[in-house]
């Protein structure tokens, strides 16, 4: 079984864990039924949970978002994105590791590991949070905005709600601890290389959700106890 906390290791799966964890703690095992069918996250609303995350660009924040864009047609954005409606997010339970896999409209998540909650817009993949059980506790190897929806994800932080999300659910379960795997680890080398701003959504999402990198494990952080 791999040693997620070794120093230089690279993140692999273990099946063995989460059979382990789902003997440990009784309420996790209705849940992992729910990733295998994909059943839509209900546990608490999802709109409501967003509202945390809602973006208020001011103008200086406008501008970088939109850089070619005129003053007027930045204002415009601005305001899609402030009184965007949450009502359309949902989350959906997915199990399955491997290739890549689409929704109806042919919307792409990559398979990196087994368990994942897939964040949709007006029913469509927009992003994915991946995650695995280690002896410790969770380990959150995968965040990921699907390709062609950035449009549906500019209105919220996505990432920091997605790690905000299962870390409710990991405290909910009784998981004693969530850690997220630093970009300098990922197996991918798109996501250690901080192609596209990849550090925003591994390090600095998981530093501005509490997490404390521990230099030992290399793993940043977070105790549910």
């Amino acid at each position: 079984m791999v040693d997620y906390d070794m120093p230089g290791e690279r993140y692999r799966d273990s099946t063995l864990q989460t059979s382990l964890t789902a003997i440990r703690h009784p309420r996790i095992l209705p849940e992992l039924l729910k990733f295998r069918v994909g059943k839509r996250f209900s546990r608490f609303d999802i709109p409501e949970f967003l509202k945390d995350f809602r973006k208020n660009p001011d103008k200086k924040g406008l501008e970088r978002m939109f850089p070619e864009e005129d003053s007027e047609m930045r204002e415009k954005l601005g305001d899609s994105i402030r009184n965007a409606d949450l009502s359309r997010y949902s989350v959906k339970y997915h199990f399955g590791k491997g290739e890549s896999f689409f929704d109806n409209y042919r919307n792409r998540v990559y398979g990196d590991v087994n368990l994942k909650f897939i964040l949709q817009h007006s029913n469509q993949y927009s992003a994915a949070i991946g995650f695995e059980f280690t002896s410790k506790g969770i380990l959150i190897p995968q965040i990921q905005g699907v390709p062609n929806k950035k449009k549906s994800l500019q209105p919220i932080k996505w990432s920091r709600a997605l790690i905000r999300l299962v870390s409710n659910w990991a405290e909910e379960m009784g998981i004693p601890e969530v850690s997220v795997l630093p970009i300098s680890r990922n197996y991918w080398d798109r996501v250690s290389g901080n192609i596209g701003g990849q550090k925003m959504l591994y390090d600095v999402s998981a530093k501005r959700e509490g997490f404390k990198h521990d230099s030992e494990r290399m793993l940043f952080v977070k105790s549910l106890k």
